[in-house]
């Protein structure tokens, strides 16, 4: 019986008369190895099935993110958007109902926002960055607030194409947004206790550690990252909560977001029907 572990995660045990066939395709100089043979059969197994028609399968169960069955796909976040809307199943982009002032008491009393993806990518489709440009610029310099990406949220946005608000740097170009380290041993600790199936991308549960271990708001448009959120007491408001926010606060005019209301609804109608 032979054991093979694929990526650190995955044992395939073989024995009798497979194994026997593996290893005659070793000596007659197929392969180099049997584990040469496994890979190219995982290989071929992957290339007749179509990846991109099983993570829609999985996400209209409601098993994973927007953002991890687009990575499944290998495809853009808008593109596997528009790939449901195609086939007649809703993306489940959600706005958070909270109350304007249980936000801006959260939010002078944590003092940290965390983005995850599906907020970064809500405010790009909806073209509204140079009014959140203006939110979080006003949340750090005025309110003292701090806005945090995970590192791997900055990796994940080339992925799904918010190419204008990449950096390299510790600042995103777009967005004032300040990368914040992970420790990857609590990192560990805290998948291991709160997330015991893969239903986020890294980039989304390393947001959610951030928001966990800084006692932070998270902020996030998808139903499944709440769903998390919710199992580890974290706070977390939509990107729509924070707009109120800077209503409240006369941010922004009344007819700015007027418009940005009206963008955003537009992008929450599409996911909502």
């Amino acid at each position: 019986m032979v054991l093979w572990r694929i990526a650190l995660t995955t044992v395939i045990e073989i024995s009798g008369l497979l194994e026997k066939q593996l290893q005659l395709l070793v000596d007659i100089g197929l392969y180099s190895s049997k584990t040469e043979a496994v890979r190219d059969a995982v290989r071929r197994l992957l290339n007749s099935v179509n990846i991109a028609d099983v993570a829609v399968k999985i996400y209209s169960q409601g098993r994973i993110s927007l953002a991890y069955a687009s990575e499944l796909a290998e495809q853009s976040i808008p593109e596997f958007f528009i790939k449901l809307l195609g086939k007649g199943i809703v993306p489940r982009l959600v706005s958070s109902r909270k109350n304007v002032e249980e936000v801006v008491e959260n939010i002078d009393k944590k003092k940290v926002l965390v983005f995850d993806v599906s907020s970064l990518y809500v405010t790009y489709l909806s073209e509204t960055l140079d009014v959140f440009r203006r939110i979080l610029t006003y949340l750090s310099e005025k309110r003292n607030v701090r806005n945090i990406v995970s590192p791997d949220t900055i990796l994940h946005l080339k992925f799904i194409e918010l190419k204008r608000l990449i950096s390299f740097g510790h600042r995103s170009i777009e967005l004032p947004l300040t990368v914040a380290n992970v420790d990857a041993n609590e990192f560990k600790k805290f998948k291991n206790k709160f997330i015991k199936e893969q239903s986020l991308t890294t980039a989304e549960i390393t947001t959610q550690y951030l928001a966990y271990r800084l006692k932070a708001i998270l902020v996030t448009d998808d139903y499944k990252a709440l769903e998390i959120a919710n199992k580890t007491n974290v706070y977390a408001i939509s990107t729509m909560s924070l707009l109120n926010y800077a209503k409240y606060h006369r941010i922004i005019s009344d007819v700015k977001y007027a418009e940005a209301r009206e963008k955003l609804e537009t992008i929450y109608s599409m996911a909502t029907g």
